[in-house]
């Protein structure tokens, strides 16, 4: 669960885990649908995951991965009309769900 999700469960003193969430799990086809199709979703994507990282430098109780909720999707040919090689590719729009914080990069590398 995103963190800022958490802090509002929270401030309510819900228990997230009193609440019988549905997951869902979207492949790279799946995802598109739910993106486009109504009803939209904003499903919730990995967009790094560092464990491996941590791992192998022993450090413990750190957040490992990177998550962003997705926004929209869009074909190449609907992002760049003139980009004929990628018109059939099909890309993600995700929000950087470090939130407002400027000091937080929006890319991961």
């Amino acid at each position: 669960m995103l963190g800022s999700i958490r802090k509002v469960f929270e401030l309510a003193k819900i228990k997230p885990e009193s609440i019988q969430f549905r997951k869902e799990e979207f492949n790279g086809q799946n995802i598109i649908d739910a993106l486009r199709n109504e009803p939209k979703k904003c499903p919730v994507i990995t967009a790094a995951d560092f464990t491996d990282y941590f791992i192998s430098r022993n450090v413990q109780d750190i957040r490992s991965k990177h998550a962003m909720v997705t926004a929209g999707a869009l074909k190449g040919s609907e992002y760049n009309p003139t980009n004929t090689t990628l018109a059939d590719q099909w890309f993600i729009q995700c929000k950087n769900s470090y939130g407002n914080d400027p000091t937080q990069p929006g890319e991961i590398h």
